[in-house]
C-alpha cells in the first residue's frame, strides 16, 4: 500500500467521529448511542490535489454549520457516490435523498447536513474548490444532483469506483492525472452534459468515451475538449 493510502476499521463511534471530521472537515456528529457497538470502515487516498475515500458505518447525522466552517475552512468540494443504502443531503435551499444511481456534488465550505442509514456505503471524491471554479463556474455555484445511472454520470460513477478499486496499482502522479480527468467529467456533468439523445445513441457515445479515456488515461494533455475532438 502506498504511504499516501490508508485503511481503517473503527470499533467506536467516538473514534469514527475523529477520523470522519479529519477527512471531511469539522462537523457535529450525532448517533443514537455513542457507547453502542460500532463498526466503521474507511479507506482513502490523499494526494496534494485530490482525495478519494470509501466510507461505511452506522446510522449518523453530520452537520457542518457556519461555526465549523470558520474554524476549519477546507476550500474543497466533494462528489458523493453511493454504492449501497441511502443518505439524505441538505445544502442551502436544496435537499435530496441519494442512493446507488444518483450522486451529489457539494461545496464543503457551505453549511450542510448529511445523514445516512446503517447500510450506507459510498465513495467521496474530494477536490479543490479553486480547481472546480476554474473549470466550471456553473459547477462551483452550489450543490448539484447528478444521475449516475446513465450517460456521462454513469461514466463518472464508474471512473470513481475504478479509481478506488485500483488504488494499490497507481502511483501518486498517476492518481492525480486520473483525478484530473474525473474532475473534468464531473464539471461537465454538473453543467448538464447528459443530453436527451436516444438511449442507443447515448450508449454508443458513452462506450466511445470510456474506450478513449482507458487508452489515454495517463496522457498529461488529455482533457474534455481533446476527448470531444478525438470522438
Amino acid at each position: 500500500m502506498h504511504s499516501w493510502s490508508q485503511a481503517l476499521t473503527l470499533s467506536s463511534a467516538s473514534a469514527w467521529d475523529e477520523v470522519f471530521t479529519g477527512l471531511h472537515g469539522a462537523s457535529r456528529i450525532s448517533v443514537s448511542d455513542h457507547d453502542a457497538p460500532w463498526t466503521g470502515r474507511l479507506e482513502w487516498q490523499q494526494s496534494k490535489g485530490y482525495g478519494l475515500a470509501l466510507c461505511s458505518g452506522g446510522q449518523e447525522v453530520a452537520r457542518r454549520d457556519t461555526r465549523h466552517i470558520r474554524s476549519d475552512p477546507r476550500g474543497t468540494y466533494e462528489l458523493l457516490v453511493p454504492l449501497a443504502g441511502a443518505a439524505w443531503v441538505e445544502q442551502g435551499t436544496s435537499s435530496a435523498e441519494i442512493r446507488p444511481g444518483s450522486m451529489v456534488l457539494c461545496d464543503i465550505d457551505r453549511p450542510m447536513t448529511f445523514a445516512h442509514d446503517d447500510g450506507f456505503l459510498s465513495i467521496a471524491f474530494i477536490m479543490s474548490g479553486q480547481d472546480v471554479a476554474v473549470r466550471s463556474p456553473i459547477a462551483a455555484r452550489g450543490s448539484h444532483m447528478l444521475s449516475g445511472a446513465r450517460g456521462l454520470g454513469r461514466v463518472v460513477r464508474q471512473l470513481a469506483t475504478t479509481l478506488h478499486d485500483e488504488r494499490e496499482q497507481l502511483s501518486e502522479t498517476t492518481f492525480d492525472i486520473a483525478c484530473d480527468r474525473l474532475l473534468d467529467l464531473v464539471c461537465l456533468a454538473a453543467e448538464g452534459g447528459d443530453d436527451t439523445a436516444p438511449t442507443g445513441q447515448r450508449a454508443t457515445v458513452e462506450a466511445a468515451i470510456r474506450r478513449h479515456i482507458r487508452r489515454h488515461a495517463c496522457d498529461r494533455d488529455l482533457d474534455v475538449a481533446g476527448t470531444a475532438r478525438a470522438l
